[in-house]
């Protein structure tokens, strides 16, 4: 079957290029539209030279060759009335989520638009957001609109969160940066505060990126038993180290050394006690 390249272009002006044969239907077009864009085929109206091609007429009968141009409007009869702005719904996919999520957006608005539309709904700081096209290298710029990146309906964003910078200790920062390894998260704490205040840090973000979170645990670092009553510098936490959380509860005897202020004592997995 002999091809021929035919530009695309929709309303608002954003031009794509297709092969298509000429023997192809306006329907088997719309289906590589569809292939191509993502766009329903029962929402494409094709259009040439002012004429709304029928999906059982073959392209060739319009008069369509190489290099042509067919109009090609998007139109949803669920989204109101002909000329109103156009809606779409975004499927979002959220770190250390296996589930999408959905956000109504106008195809006008901006990345930074739909970025505090996501923090609004999911919580998750803007400043350290980024948008993906799913499958993509490339990060949504804040200024470009969705049309400009041809987002439509059931289009995948992947969101991504970036670990909070964290300044030099020249620039007078006295906030540590550390690795919290069973959930993969970085997180920034104050070295003056008890430890205890991560279990708060962790189930505030448990509760707005849907990680798993024990229900009964414990903290070690290096080896050792964390002391939750004592702060990160008293547990001799520093910039950038790791914590990793234990599933149950600190076995007795290393409770009694803990209030006995014994604060870093080793941890035995195997044996789930303290090390002599």
């Amino acid at each position: 079957m002999s091809t021929m390249d035919v530009i695309f272009e929709t309303e608002d002006g954003a031009l794509f290029k297709m092969k298509v044969g000429h023997s192809h239907t306006a329907l088997e077009t719309k289906r590589k539209i569809h292939k191509f864009a993502g766009i329903p085929i029962s929402h494409q109206i094709l259009a040439h030279q002012d004429e709304v091609l029928d999906d059982s007429s073959y392209v060739e009968s319009y008069s369509i060759a190489e290099n042509s141009r067919i109009h090609l409007r998007i139109e949803d009869p669920c989204r109101g009335l002909p000329g109103q702005p156009k809606m779409v719904d975004l499927l979002l996919k959220v770190p250390d989520s296996t589930s999408l999520f959905c956000v109504t957006m106008n195809r006008r608005d901006s990345i930074l638009q739909l970025k505090h539309k996501i923090h609004e709904t999911e919580g998750l700081p803007i400043d350290r957001m980024g948008l993906y096209m799913s499958g993509k290298k490339h990060n949504l710029q804040d200024a470009k609109s969705l049309s400009d990146y041809g987002l439509l309906d059931a289009s995948v964003i992947d969101v991504v969160i970036r670990p909070a910078v964290t300044q030099s200790r020249s620039s007078g920062s006295n906030k540590l940066k550390i690795r919290v390894v069973t959930s993969c998260l970085y997180l920034q704490v104050n070295p003056t505060d008890k430890v205890q205040v991560l279990r708060n840090q962790l189930q505030n973000l448990q509760q707005k990126i849907k990680f798993e979170l024990l229900s009964d645990y414990f903290f070690i670092h290096k080896q050792s038993v964390i002391d939750e009553r004592v702060s990160f510098q008293g547990n001799n936490i520093h910039q950038g180290d790791e914590i990793e959380i234990v599933s149950g509860a600190i076995p007795l005897l290393i409770q009694q050394l803990l209030a006995a202020e014994n604060a870093h004592i080793p941890y035995c997995r195997s044996c789930s006690s303290s090390i002599p």
